[in-house]
């Protein structure tokens, strides 16, 4: 099973821009037959079965990854052969691009995106939103920073000097990050546009989530299972910031129709 792995790893790397052209169709793909299950009759009862049908999807994924991660599993193994694939095989031009989109997921840039954000809803005295926004983002950041310190993972080698990094390697917290800021900024999207425009809030958010995570492969500053558990955890974290606030609401115009 470990050689299996270990080839298709090597595959993967040799063939890491293609893969990664598929992976982002693959994205486009799925959120855009997620959202056609959500709309028509009866999409309410369909899009909750699809929330809570993902949301424990990522859990299992979370739960399954950091246990294998934590032992000598045919996953770290899978790791190590990919991040050494990718070192010998990506050509300079590609670790300068993405060395270049990478930042769409460095903390300084989401940092801003993130006080922006809760200014513009305190400002529209937008309480719960300001709220639920704060506990997604910030608490995603602090979800990430203690499993960061708890599984105490080492990061790949990389030679290049095109990126740099430093820390624990899981999860990946470019990876949480990129999931938290721009999928809850999706969130609230969907319910301000219109709704001819709501399926490209998705794409456009789906596309930034991958991009991220995508260069951090690229560039060996992280394990293609830290970026997966980066996805995993604060996807969990979201569903519940955002069933959160939708209960809160649901709540307050109850009490007002009193």
């Amino acid at each position: 099973m470990m050689v299996d792995m270990q080839a298709t790893a090597t595959w993967l790397g040799e063939h890491a821009v293609m893969v990664s052209v598929g992976t982002l169709i693959l994205a486009w793909g799925l959120t855009a037959g997620l959202w056609q299950i959500g709309v028509g009759e009866g999409a309410r009862a369909r899009r909750q079965v699809v929330y809570w049908g993902a949301a424990g999807g990522a859990a299992a994924l979370f739960a399954a990854l950091a246990f294998l991660v934590s032992r000598d599993s045919s996953i770290t193994a899978f790791d190590d052969t990919l991040a050494a694939t990718l070192r010998v095989a990506l050509p300079v031009a590609v670790l300068q691009i993405a060395s270049v989109v990478t930042h769409l997921g460095d903390r300084q840039l989401l940092t801003v995106i993130a006080v922006a954000v809760a200014a513009l809803f305190l400002w529209r005295r937008q309480w719960w939103w300001a709220l639920a926004w704060v506990a997604a983002t910030a608490g995603g950041g602090v979800i990430n920073r203690v499993l960061k310190l708890t599984f105490e993972r080492m990061r790949p080698e990389f030679v290049h000097t095109l990126s740099d990094a430093s820390g624990w390697s899981f999860p990946s917290g470019h990876a949480s990050a990129a999931m938290a800021i721009y999928g809850m900024g999706a969130y609230f999207a969907l319910r301000l546009v219109a709704p001819s425009r709501r399926l490209a809030v998705l794409l456009a958010a789906a596309t930034l989530v991958v991009v991220v995570g995508i260069t951090r492969i690229m560039l060996q500053v992280h394990f293609a299972s830290d970026v997966l558990a980066g996805w995993a955890i604060t996807s969990v974290w979201l569903a519940l910031c955002i069933a959160a606030l939708e209960a809160i609401e649901r709540r307050a115009v109850a009490a007002r129709a009193l």
